[in-house]
């Protein structure tokens, strides 16, 4: 469980956990309330610490969840 204060926090966390050495591409749908400063900062910190995987990012516009993420 991680407890942050922001969704770009909790998103990096989640990131973290999920990828492995066989990870190729994290996927990141952007919902409605998500901020583009958060957003940017999960590119980041995904550029920084994962600089092998590629990252692709879309407009997702889900309601309630800023980002859902998926890793392949």
């Amino acid at each position: 469980t991680i407890a942050t204060d922001s969704a770009s926090a909790a998103a990096e966390h989640l990131v973290d956990a999920l990828l492995d050495d066989d990870s190729e591409i994290v996927t990141v749908l952007v919902g409605s309330d998500a901020k583009a400063t958060d957003t940017q900062r999960l590119r980041e910190h995904l550029a920084l610490k994962h600089p092998g995987v590629e990252l692709e990012v879309h407009d997702g516009g889900q309601p309630l969840y800023p980002y859902l993420i998926g890793v392949e």
